[in-house]
């Protein structure tokens, strides 16, 4: 039996977001909802901001195991050995063989107020930090009912596993959330990829359903012979070739990116903001009505700006 780690990345909510006291446990599901996205410009451009622009992002499944055997094949199948689905407007409900645990979802948290640990949940981008009124989803972005609302492009429901942060490669930023909307700025590092992490797994079933018009459609299975990783995430196809290129070491691709500006010669079609402008997304699947007083999205306070943006967020309910 082998261990399992789901990673979540890009544009996507998820919930339920951690207790604030001990145990740091739910009886789960943990619900991922990722936001539909046509390029457009951010709320601070029609406000009469510097101009910027969301770009389209895509769902995507990436994993290095192969289906099995009369099961749903990859959309794409990459040299590099990755397997690629596209489950736009799908509901996907995984499911685990074997004798996994733990089977709670158990939140990887430190009872002391220290510094945080490699992997603290606290890492994560917490809306009920950033924006209280704003921090659960809307009633019908996680209901089962169709057709799912319009703002939805996907769903991933998970029952159990050790929840976590990861970095994935990135740096260390601290970043500040404006315009603030709670008595101060919030102000933290956020690590911007979630792991689900199951032991005790001898494969993978994956239900999917329609969010248009309910009709399930072909599951995805694997076996795990050994350990695997199962990536999902709500990119722009510039991310997504960019790790497929570099074989998901997102480290040696930003080391290749600060050589080429050094050499003077940046990807033209990479574009660097100091504030993460896809954050603005969430708001569509979260309770609340936009007053137009700004939404709240990660800024750097310095140094570089932010590329291959994109930081998954807690929210407070799910189920």
């Amino acid at each position: 039996m082998s261990q399992l780690r789901i990673v979540f990345a890009g544009v996507g909510a998820i919930a339920p977001a951690h207790p604030d006291q001990e145990p740091f446990e739910d009886q789960g599901p943990l619900q991922v909802v990722f936001p539909a996205s046509s390029r457009r410009p951010t709320q601070g451009s029609e406000n009469g901001g510097t101009g910027a622009f969301i770009p389209i992002h895509f769902v995507q499944m990436m994993t290095k195991l192969p289906p099995r055997d009369g099961m749903r094949p990859p959309d794409v199948v990459r040299e590099s050995g990755w397997n690629v689905w596209h489950p736009v407007r799908e509901r996907l409900e995984i499911k685990f063989t074997g004798d996994p645990f733990p089977t709670r979802l158990v939140y990887q948290r430190d009872g002391n107020g220290g510094e945080l640990s490699e992997g603290d949940v606290r890492y994560l981008c917490d809306m009920r930090e950033i924006f209280p009124e704003r921090s659960t989803f809307r009633r019908n972005a996680v209901s089962r009912r169709t057709p799912a609302i319009a703002e939805v492009e996907g769903q991933v429901i998970v029952p159990y596993g050790v929840i976590s942060s990861q970095f994935g490669g990135k740096d260390r930023r601290v970043v500040s959330f404006t315009p603030p909307r709670t008595q101060g700025v919030v102000r933290k590092t956020v690590a911007p990829e979630l792991v689900v992490t199951v032991n005790g797994v001898t494969g993978v079933e994956i239900e999917s359903q329609s969010l248009d018009s309910g009709q399930w459609l072909d599951p995805i299975a694997f076996d795990l012979p050994n350990n695997a990783e199962i990536r999902f995430g709500n990119l722009d196809p510039l991310d997504v070739q960019r790790f497929i290129t570099f074989d998901g070491d997102l480290q040696r691709a930003m080391e290749e990116d600060e050589k080429q500006e050094r050499n003077g010669k940046r990807d033209p079609h990479r574009e660097i903001n100091d504030r993460d402008v896809d954050f603005e997304l969430y708001y569509s699947v979260l309770d609340g009505a936009d007053d137009r007083n700004g939404l709240p999205a990660p800024q750097f306070e310095s140094g570089r700006g932010l590329e291959s943006n994109c930081y998954v967020v807690v929210v407070g309910n799910g189920h």
